[in-house]
């Protein structure tokens, strides 16, 4: 007994396994058919929340080998962002430059450009970030994503105030102002337009914007903008000789600041805090901030502000507290810095003016370039002049070759117009008999050559000579209109539907047996019954009796076919109307009106009646 148990359970055990294995391509066929949908989600919190936006990334990059191509760039770009996040600049730019020579599309390469241009204000690489900055600029009418538009505004306004140019800073944020798309990019006009317009001492800390924009930011969850703006604030506080409120402002909002891991901020709020601090006398606090503003620096980050603060505090430190050798060397630290950023300074200044200067040399260029079109137009007209005979021959074979195009072009127009005229019933645009004969029996035939079944179901509406009679030929033509427009939602692409009498229709439906024409008549029985027939100004009862035969019983000869189709058609019309009949031969041969019970069933199967 001991193997048959066995052999039970290790079949057991392999239908397990396949199951888990059916279950798990299962779940890898969902995921592939939504990357990019991922992608998208990823990229909307990638600075909102950027933990959970590596996560997204890392679960992607599992499948990387299941992307599109146009997906793998994405991913791509993503990950340059990433990189750049979390201080890799370098990288991430190297990924963006990639991009650019890759067959990714033009938005995602207008991306890549202009993150690029984001990153080298970062690294302070001026002069190749203005000729990146001037390309977008100029490239930004060619794309149609008024997104991207924004964004490219948004990052010429970065842009510029961190190269000092604060006025067109200024300027480009309140244009972002104007043309943002999302929630995020007014958030970050807000920002870019503060910083450049407390630079430009046009705004006091104390000014309701700061709150208003860091509420906004903060209600859209952009807690990176909100803690930039916040430390623009915190900055103009202590410029104004308020420490305390720099205090206040900066360590309530650092435990969020820390979540977002955006280390240029962090250095900051960190510096900025050690020099607070200091004034207010809390040396200990000063000390370890301005030391957490080093260590959260890049040693390979160019020497800046936040850096040139937190070795002024740590040598004002070290000297308070005698230690000469320590203090000497955070004043050589901090002199460097200050060197550093007088120097830079000096470099945007040039850069700038460089930029400038090969804007109006290309400007000149470009005014040579239109005197000498000029020229060559001028001496274009010259040789136009000097061939105008031969140019009114042409115009005239032109003019001739143009006028016989337009007749040709109305002669089949009108030929389309009256053969529709001829294929379709002017009032309910369905086929006509004609047509409708001529369609069937192309039909028939191709189906008897390949014996594949055909059904016919003919039905007419009932008592549409009272509907008629007591309420106008108007209202008449309103019930044949609507029961042609519900027949062809009903109908499939390729049946066959015409009026093939005055309020008689006819449709034929390839490949389909009787029974499941039957259930097709009974669904357009039903929606003719739940037409809303007060549209037509009077509220009446619209209904069809239908007749169905198939040719299996009834020939692949369309005569034959409808004639037994309509027989079905009267038994419907003699059981009470308002019904389904199929063919049978025998009953509908036999059966006299007289005999037939009247009944409310809805459907008869008159073979089993």
């Amino acid at each position: 007994m001991s193997n048959p148990k066995k052999m039970m359970r290790l079949t057991v055990n392999r239908y397990f396994k396949l199951i888990i294995l059916l279950l798990s391509l299962a779940s890898v066929s969902t995921l592939a058919s939504d990357f990019m949908l991922q992608l998208k989600a990823a990229d909307e919190i990638r600075s909102s929340d950027p933990r959970t936006f590596s996560v997204k990334l890392n679960e992607i990059r599992k499948h990387s080998l299941e992307l599109s191509e146009q997906e793998t760039y994405y991913l791509q770009y993503l990950s340059g962002y990433e990189l750049a996040f979390k201080g890799d600049i370098d990288a991430a730019i190297s990924i963006y430059k990639n991009l650019l020579q890759s067959n990714a599309d033009q938005e995602q390469k207008f991306r890549a450009k202009i993150s690029i241009v984001n990153e080298f204000a970062i690294l302070k690489n001026w002069i190749e970030g203005l000729q990146y900055l001037d390309d977008a600029l100029k490239q930004k009418e060619s794309i149609k994503n008024e997104q991207l538009q924004s964004l490219s505004i948004m990052i010429a306004a970065i842009f510029y105030n961190a190269l000092g140019q604060y006025q067109l800073g200024y300027t480009y944020s309140e244009q972002l102002k104007k043309i943002a798309t999302t929630e995020r990019q007014t958030c970050f006009a807000a920002q870019l337009a503060l910083d450049a317009a407390s630079q430009l001492g046009h705004v006091k800390a104390s000014a309701q914007a700061f709150s208003d924009a860091i509420t906004q930011c903060e209600a859209n969850g952009e807690i990176l903008m909100a803690s930039i703006i916040i430390g623009v604030q915190a900055k103009g506080y202590l410029s104004d000789g308020h420490p305390e409120e720099t205090l206040t402002k900066l360590e309530q909002q650092m435990p969020l600041l820390l979540k977002t891991g955006y280390q240029p901020t962090i250095g900051e709020y960190y510096s900025v805090l050690s020099e607070a601090y200091w004034q207010l006398n809390m040396q200990g606090k000063a000390f370890r901030a301005a030391n957490n503003a080093v260590k959260v620096q890049s040693s390979q980050a160019p020497l800046n502000g936040a850096r040139t603060r937190a070795y002024k505090v740590l040598y004002q430190y070290y000297r308070s507290h005698g230690d000469n050798a320590a203090a000497l060397d955070a004043y050589i630290n901090y002199a460097e810095a200050d060197k550093a950023n007088l120097d830079e300074i000096k470099t945007k200044t040039m850069a700038y003016q460089l930029a400038q200067h090969q804007s109006i040399e290309q400007q000149n260029r470009i005014t040579l370039l239109n005197q000498q079109n000029k020229v060559l137009t001028l001496q274009q007209k010259l040789a136009e002049n000097e061939s105008h005979t031969q140019r009114d021959l042409i115009v005239a074979l032109i003019c001739v070759i143009a006028l016989l195009i337009l007749g040709a072009a109305q002669s089949w127009r009108n030929q389309r117009h009256f053969r529709k005229l001829a294929e379709y019933d002017g009032l309910t645009n369905i086929f006509s008999r004609t047509h409708f004969t001529a369609l069937a029996h192309q039909l028939l035939e191709r189906s008897q050559q390949h014996q594949e079944p055909v059904s016919c179901v003919m039905f007419d509406i009932d008592h549409f000579k009272q509907i008629n009679d007591s309420k106008g030929h108007k209202t008449g033509d309103w019930a044949l209109r609507n029961v042609a427009q519900v027949s062809r939602q009903v109908c499939r692409h390729n049946d066959v539907l015409g009026r093939v009498g005055g309020e008689e229709f006819c449709v034929l439906l390839p490949q389909t047996n009787i029974m499941q024409a039957k259930e097709m008549a009974e669904r357009l029985r039903l929606r003719l019954v739940e037409l809303y027939t007060r549209d037509s100004g009077y509220d009446f009862s619209l209904t069809a009796s239908f007749g169905v035969a198939e040719t299996s019983g009834s020939s692949y000869k369309l005569e034959a076919l409808m004639h037994d189709a309509d027989q079905a058609m009267y038994q419907a019309k003699l059981r009470g109307r308002n019904r389904v009949c199929i063919f049978a031969k025998e009953e509908c041969s036999s059966l006299e009106p007289a005999m037939l019970p009247v009944t409310t069933t809805p459907t008869v199967n008159i073979s089993q009646s």
